[in-house]
């Protein structure tokens, strides 16, 4: 597992992400009012997720989908 977080002027983001026991990844975003964010996921479309908590994961192991 991993983290990282960022203060900005609207709040803290932040960003935790692991492997799954299937060799996927699974991501989860915390993104303040008033911020934009695009996430991609290795083998995944980019995806625009708005502010609030958000669980993102692939389904096909991630090393195959690079």
């Amino acid at each position: 597992m991993a983290n990282t977080r960022h203060e900005t002027p609207y709040g803290t983001v932040s960003l935790d992400w692991e492997r799954t026991a299937s060799g996927g990844l699974t991501a989860r975003a915390e993104i303040p009012d008033g911020c934009r964010a695009t996430a991609e996921l290795p083998g995944c479309p980019p995806v625009d997720p708005g502010p609030g908590a958000h669980v993102l994961d692939t389904t096909e192991p991630a090393a195959e989908a690079a």
